[in-house]
């Protein structure tokens, strides 16, 4: 296939494989011909850098790598291929925390062993030393890269406890990233407490934030006022799409205070959090009712209302909910409304944000 493909017609090529096998000569003929590739995807059984990085691969174009984590080899070799992709602008790190956790000794039933065993993957794909940050720094071609830090436009994250996120924290300067996925994670807020946007005014490039925990773990014990993801919302505007769920963690429900910071820019949200014990609703109708009508842009809405039973009169239903339907009309946009209830399903993160709002699901997108 390498050798019978004609010249540079790939954009982009994805390898899945199951079992490991050595493909340094077909990979070094593949790279070598498809000169114009611009993503590229290996899974973990084939991952090997000694393929890559010989110096007859043609890397220069690649701009999106997905790393698929089972085991240590993804850890070992994803590292060396970062470095090798001078132009990377998207990456996505997707992670088997269970089989990593086997093939590692972590028990993946007890939340430490988790968060050791996701610090130990991000730690070893993010490693740097001071002879890279030399060399990163020095070589002008590197363009995705500035004193150690990767300049990526997207990053995306599955499956990973960032209880500990100091390892991607140091490798990734977040205040360039358009688009933050989070998705099946958990300990979010802790990750959000450690990005901030740099310099004055703020400046901050992000317009997609999928933010999806894992319910089936436990967090790590934090003080249940926890404003993390208020700070981190209140530190810049400008988001499009933003999708939040959290069903079972109080910390990854933003107020509506927060939002408003990006409420003249957002055009689809999708919002399922832990509902406040002494409230049956997400805000209070006050509140939902400001918030909306400052989303003059705003063209899909998934987000709780306080439930409605068939039994209920009319006056009832009005009281229930009628200031969420009054702030409905201030929507001159607004082409898909969706009315969540406690049951609703978590979102899927597709390449286009927006369409998380369209159709939720459970399903697994395998291509970014």
């Amino acid at each position: 296939m390498a050798n019978l493909l004609p010249r540079d017609v790939l954009l982009s090529f994805l390898l899945e494989c199951s079992t490991s096998f050595e493909p340094r000569q077909a990979l070094q003929t593949l790279y070598r011909r498809q000169g114009f590739l611009r993503t590229t995807r290996l899974d973990s059984g084939v991952l090997s850098a000694d393929a890559l990085l010989n110096g007859s691969a043609r890397l220069q174009n690649i701009t999106l790598l997905q790393l698929q984590v089972h085991g240590l080899i993804a850890t070992e070799y994803g590292h060396d291929l970062i470095k090798a992709l001078p132009a990377l602008l998207h990456l996505e790190i997707r992670v088997d925390l269970v089989q990593y956790c086997e093939a590692t000794g972590h028990n993946h039933h007890l939340a430490p062993h988790r968060i050791d065993a996701s610090e130990e993957i991000l730690t070893k794909i993010f490693r740097h030393s001071e002879d890279d940050f030399i060399d990163l720094w020095n070589d002008k071609k590197l363009q995705g890269c500035a004193k150690g830090k990767l300049k990526l436009r997207s990053l995306s994250l599955h499956g990973l406890d960032l209880g500990k996120p100091e390892p991607l924290l140091q490798a990734v300067k977040f205040s360039r990233l358009h688009s933050l996925v989070v998705q099946e994670c958990a300990n979010i807020v802790e990750l959000l407490r450690g990005v901030r946007p740099t310099g004055l005014p703020s400046r901050m490039n992000m317009t997609d934030l999928v933010l999806t925990e894992n319910p089936k773990w436990t967090r790590n014990d934090r003080n249940e006022d926890d404003d993390a993801i208020d700070d981190f919302l209140k530190s810049f505007h400008g988001l499009q799409h933003m999708v939040v769920y959290g069903p079972e963690e109080d910390d990854l429900r933003p107020s509506s205070e927060a939002m408003t910071a990006h409420a003249d820019t957002l055009r689809s949200l999708f919002l399922f959090c832990k509902f406040p014990e002494e409230s049956d609703g997400h805000y209070e109708p006050a509140e939902l009712r400001a918030f909306l009508e400052r989303c003059s842009q705003l063209e899909q809405l998934a987000v709780q209302v306080p439930p409605l039973y068939p039994e209920f009169e009319v006056e009832t239903i009005r009281r229930a909910d009628g200031a969420f339907m009054v702030s409905c009309d201030q929507l001159l946009y607004l082409h898909v409304l969706h009315q969540l209830d406690r049951q609703a399903q978590q979102p899927l993160s597709p390449g286009n944000p927006s369409e998380l709002l369209v159709v939720p699901s459970r399903k697994r997108s395998t291509d970014v």
